[in-house]
């Protein structure tokens, strides 16, 4: 790992390498302090889904309700109501459409109403279109047991992707939540979806009814 005197004299160098790997250069502990609080926050979060799901199954819903809003506050999200868009926003040329979404809630002034957007494939032109007021993008969610996604899908009321649905309508289904799409060149999983009983299928395009 170096001698003291190694670190003395490559200190300039080093110092902007420690701030980017550990959020820090003070000596703390065996774990960098990013690092702890990243897995504090992260066991807090599996606590709350399994008391969340305990609560489900009891159908304590007066439990379950809370449980949401911890979770909720543990990822930062304001929201009392979350419309939830999950997918790999520039695959196929844009086509799951989170433009239109993203559209839809520049026009909602209501502060109990907001945005989820998950996914790879952000672009600066949408970014800059967000709502900053209720609109929240939580970037690329991945692991390998899928907890993490697993609890975004909790803490949402409804399930949007205006454009290819692709295999994210299974998620939403599987974690309870109807499904908001627009007719168009849609795969076969939108079958699933039957308009007026766990979700809707609105115009292609039509924004108004996609706000509706």
């Amino acid at each position: 790992l170096g001698c003291p005197e190694c670190y003395q004299t490559f200190a300039d160098g080093l110092s902007g390498l420690f701030k980017s790997m550990h959020k820090g250069t003070r000596h703390v502990g065996k774990a960098p302090e990013a690092l702890r609080k990243s897995r504090e926050v992260g066991d807090r979060l599996k606590l709350l889904q399994k008391k969340l799901n305990k609560a489900i199954e009891t159908e304590d819903f007066e439990t379950a309700a809370l449980l949401r809003d911890e979770i909720k506050a543990e990822l930062g999200i304001p929201f009392e109501k979350v419309v939830l868009f999950v997918g790999r926003l520039g695959v196929g040329g844009g086509r799951k459409r989170v433009d239109h979404v993203v559209e839809v809630f520049r026009r909602i002034h209501n502060p109990s109403w907001g945005l989820v957007i998950v996914g790879s494939g952000m672009t600066g032109e949408i970014r800059e279109r967000m709502n900053p007021e209720n609109t929240r993008y939580l970037g690329e969610i991945h692991d390998p047991g899928e907890r993490a996604i697993s609890r975004v899908f909790r803490m949402a009321d409804l399930f949007c992707i205006p454009g290819h649905v692709g295999l994210g309508i299974n998620q939403a289904f599987y974690w309870g939540l109807p499904v908001v799409t627009e007719e168009g060149r849609q795969p076969p999983e939108v079958h699933y979806l039957v308009d007026g009983r766990n979700g809707f299928i609105v115009p292609e395009g039509d924004l108004e009814s996609l706000q509706d």
